[in-house]
């Protein structure tokens, strides 16, 4: 057999073999970069006693310290209106802070920052009402109240492809209250035990 007819055979040889061994190596490449994946953004909500119990978006940013444990940090928002009879509106704002240690209980090879968690942490609560009535617009109640809340969560986080994780939790808060009102100007503390539940859809990068 001449050179001239095996001559397209080896390069069509040495493309079928050039496209296996680029392909292996794409997929090395995804396979370390999925494990190297050690940081989560992080959108979803949290509903508890400790704002009020409705739901408050929150951000969250979580990265890998060590194989087993985690830092995660939050921020979350809300700004709520309802209306008490036909001359009351009542507002209501929420805003939280969070930082978070977990520690994941089993160590898993193929994902880090999956599985079940155990978490503890400090976070802060600030939250402003105003009820006014519209039948005498010069009157209106203003009441403020920030606290430090310490926290312990239990949660998972899942795998739900290459970039996109789930985490739900639950967790008990322990917040510390001071508030204070324009009718009250004293500084009144109060404490609180309340349940928390969240959810949030991640991003790993």
């Amino acid at each position: 057999m001449s050179l001239q007819i095996l001559w397209p055979r080896f390069v069509l040889l040495g493309l079928v073999v050039a496209g296996t061994v680029t392909d292996s190596a794409a997929s090395t490449l995804a396979d370390t970069t999925l494990a190297a994946s050690r940081r989560v953004v992080k959108a979803g909500a949290r509903i508890g006693g400790a704002t009020g119990r409705v739901a408050v978006p929150q951000l969250r940013y979580e990265w890998q310290l060590r194989p087993e444990w985690s830092l995660q940090v939050g921020s979350g928002y809300r700004r709520s209106y309802s209306n008490l009879g036909f001359y009351r509106r009542l507002r209501t704002t929420y805003w939280t802070t969070e930082v978070t240690a977990n520690h994941y209980l089993g160590r898993s090879s193929a994902q880090p920052l999956s599985g079940w968690y155990a978490g503890f942490g400090l976070g802060t609560v600030h939250r402003t009402i105003r009820d006014r009535n519209s039948t005498t617009p010069m009157e209106e109640f203003r009441s403020q109240a920030w606290g430090i809340e310490p926290r312990i969560q239990l949660g998972g986080q899942a795998t739900l492809s290459r970039r996109v994780a789930l985490q739900v939790y639950a967790a008990t808060t322990f917040p510390y209250y001071f508030e204070r009102s324009n009718v009250d100007t004293t500084t009144n503390p109060w404490r609180l035990l309340a349940l928390e539940l969240g959810l949030s859809l991640g991003y790993r990068h």
